[in-house]
């Protein structure tokens, strides 16, 4: 089985180029792909930090609330405990 040859072989070497300009296309193709899943998983972990972050951030301003809240009645909670044991104090 005889294979056809081209009259120029000229046409081989263009043919030739025109191949490894097309694997190195693919190749800076499959590198770019590659490139985009490795940003797209920082940009997770970028976005799980920060989340990590607001809700610490959201759970310490709740508890100043909170504690802030409550502060009013805890001291008077105190003072009146603390005046009627200073009045009824006695030394033995």
């Amino acid at each position: 089985m005889n294979r056809a040859r081209p009259a120029d072989p000229n046409l081989n070497t263009e043919v030739s180029v025109l191949n490894k300009i097309n694997a190195a296309s693919v190749l800076t193709l499959r590198t770019v792909q590659d490139s985009n899943k490795l940003l797209a998983s920082l940009l997770e972990q970028q976005i799980i930090i920060a989340k990590q972050q607001r809700e610490a951030t959201t759970n310490a301003i709740n508890a100043e609330i909170s504690r802030r809240a409550n502060l009013s009645g805890n001291i008077s909670q105190v003072t009146s405990t603390l005046t009627d044991s200073l009045q009824n104090f006695r030394m033995p």
